[in-house]
């Protein structure tokens, strides 16, 4: 039985002989309750994405008042505060990006191409419903190029 796996820019693939999973976090065990993708499923659950954008918003709020309290107390300059806002929100931004990624699977059987592009690949695929669908995986590892080269 074939178990494969590589990362791309919103979190991982796993690979066995039936289907293709895009994962958050790339565990075997998080591919057992995957659904294939309808329609309605977009990336990732859209309660987990709200709950990340208004934490996103929350700490950079936060970080704004506490920045200009310090620049109140003329212990903290504005370029404190240009620089450290925008450095915050990236860095929450990579930590939560995996969890703004899709999370299902794709039957290998309804896979009607695959097209590398440099590091980016392009599924093309029947979706449950039977539609025509695709999904856009960016910025993969090589290893993930290779095993995407010998699925074509």
């Amino acid at each position: 039985m074939r178990k494969e796996w590589f990362e791309y820019q919103y979190g991982y693939v796993n690979i066995d002989d039936e289907n293709i999973y895009l994962t958050n976090t790339g565990n075997w065990s998080e591919t057992l309750e995957l659904k294939e993708k309808e329609k309605k499923i977009e990336s990732g659950t859209t309660l987990n994405k709200m709950l990340i954008i208004l934490f996103i918003i929350l700490v950079i709020i936060a970080s704004l008042f506490i920045f200009l309290r310090k620049l109140m107390s003329s212990s903290f300059t504005i370029s404190g505060i240009l620089i450290g806002i925008p450095l915050i929100g990236y860095q929450i931004y990579m930590h939560f990006k995996t969890e703004l990624g899709p999370s299902y699977k794709i039957s290998l059987h309804k896979i009607t191409a695959i097209k590398l592009n440099g590091g980016n690949a392009t599924l093309h695929f029947l979706n449950a419903d039977n539609v025509a669908d695709s999904v856009e995986l960016e910025n993969i590892t090589e290893k993930g190029i290779e095993i995407l080269r010998h699925l074509i």
